[in-house]
């Protein structure tokens, strides 16, 4: 009876102390605001993004989760380009177990000025909603892709595994 009793009381703590790790509030880390380019690219392996509209005539960029590092991204300015890209980690096995999901890069694009978007990812979702764009090109291996309230004159969407919404 006794042992019942302890493995009852064993469960119901791994249970309450996991529970209470998962329920954990998020973090944001805003990355900065940038002046509006006319072409953004996005090249991502494992974070997942959300593309939506600007407050106003600037890029904002933001991460969210839970262990965020403002190096998990490179970003950089060519030209007429704004370029985000992952960074690659060096992870030893073990972390790659995780019971979070990925971090979330908001990326917030201005309505005013006409642009293309190229957005390549490997495994994270994409939401990109509420924005204009003269052309969208998105393509996924087996990441989740999400259209909501796109407007586009050109789109060319290619998945390998993962589900388009439109």
């Amino acid at each position: 009876m006794i042992r019942k009793i302890l493995v009852v009381l064993i469960l119901g703590a791994i249970i309450v102390t996991t529970i209470l790790f998962l329920k954990q509030t998020t973090n944001t880390i805003t990355i900065g605001e940038f002046e509006a380019k006319p072409h953004i690219n996005v090249s991502l392996d494992a974070l997942k993004i959300t593309i939506t509209s600007s407050p106003d005539d600037k890029i904002h960029v933001q991460i969210q989760g839970y262990k965020l590092k403002k190096g998990m991204m490179k970003l950089t300015e060519e030209n007429d380009r704004f370029l985000i890209t992952e960074q690659p980690s060096k992870k030893k096995w073990h972390e790659n177990i995780q019971l979070r999901s990925a971090p979330t890069i908001i990326l917030q694009l201005p309505q005013s000025q006409s642009k293309t978007l190229t957005l390549n990812t490997v495994d994270g979702d994409s939401i990109i909603q509420n924005v204009t764009l003269d052309a969208v090109q998105v393509e996924t291996a087996a990441g989740l892709v999400n259209l909501n309230n796109l407007s586009t004159s050109n789109a060319e969407l290619r998945t390998k595994d993962g589900p388009v919404t439109i």
